[in-house]
């Protein structure tokens, strides 16, 4: 993944918006498929609970706890 980041990183575009925007597309994909061929399974609410709970933590610590990482 990182050999993507570096070519796709352009200046005025900080690889951690391509992050979140990664996960994001990645596990909302993840989740429709899991709802659209394994309904039952409810798969789909564990894959969409884990995207909210990741990007919401790559975000906490890209805004209130980024001290930490300075």
């Amino acid at each position: 993944m990182g050999g993507i980041a570096v070519a796709f990183r352009h200046p005025k575009v900080e690889l951690f918006y391509l992050l979140i925007a990664f996960y994001f597309l990645l596990y909302s994909a993840r989740a429709f498929f899991e709802w659209k061929f394994e309904r039952k399974s409810r798969q789909y609410i564990l894959s969409l609970f884990t995207m909210i709970l990741l990007v919401g933590l790559l975000w906490i610590i890209n805004g209130p706890l980024a001290f930490i990482l300075k």
